[in-house]
């Protein structure tokens, strides 16, 4: 096995250099736990890709950890775009422990570290939907100027994480279909052909929002 790296995955580190470069103009928006989650997001997908080159059999064991520890820095950026009230944050907060709880429960004892969680895929895909959901509901509702949609990173993470995080999840609920029907597009599956564009697509939409922060000042 030699070392292998999708092109998604250059998206990926592309991304995390943008938000290094942007680091002041994340600072101002409140988006400097993107740093540390493309970075994380990286090196899982990397290892996931290459497992062989850290002694393990299969890739779930990285993917099943990945789920915990993006969701984690997903949560952390998601309390400081909500900017929630003080009753408010309690439950995020609430909300947040039990789901890091069940995703860490998941991957000890229930479906268990080796085979793929999908229980913990599933969760993360719907906290992300949620979460980048009410960001969106809190621009629109709260934020009156004219500019939300070309001129907002928050607008353009939001967004982009929903639909990615929508895709995946309709692409995981099928996952058994799609295994017993055998649709394929090619030697892939329907989910190996759709997620990577989709992935260069995010990772893209987030460079752009982190350049965004940097050029344009909080009111």
């Amino acid at each position: 096995m030699n070392f292998h790296l999708e092109h998604y995955h250059y998206f990926e580190y592309g991304s995390f250099l943008v938000a290094l470069l942007c680091y002041k103009g994340l600072r101002r928006f409140s988006l400097l736990g993107f740093i540390p989650l493309l970075l994380a997001i990286s090196l899982f997908e990397t290892f996931g890709e290459n497992y062989f080159l850290i002694g393990l059999r299969g890739p779930y064991p990285v993917y099943n950890l990945y789920f915990i520890v993006v969701t984690s820095f997903y949560l952390y950026i998601y309390r400081k775009m909500l900017q929630p009230s003080r009753n408010e944050r309690i439950i995020f907060d609430a909300i947040s422990v039990l789901s890091i709880a069940f995703l860490l429960l998941n991957f000890l004892f229930i479906q268990g570290i080796d085979p793929f969680d999908n229980y913990s895929a599933s969760l993360s895909q719907v906290l992300n939907v949620i979460f980048s959901g009410l960001v969106l509901v809190r621009l629109v509702t709260i934020d009156s100027r004219q500019t939300i949609l070309y001129g907002e990173p928050w607008f353009w993470i939001s967004s982009s994480t929903l639909l990615f995080n929508l895709i995946s999840f309709i692409l995981l609920g099928l996952l058994p279909a799609v295994t017993r029907l055998g649709l394929n597009i090619g030697n892939k599956t329907l989910h190996q052909t759709i997620l990577p564009p989709a992935a260069d697509v995010l990772y893209s939409i987030y460079s752009f929002a982190f350049i965004l922060c940097l050029v344009r000042k909080t009111n």
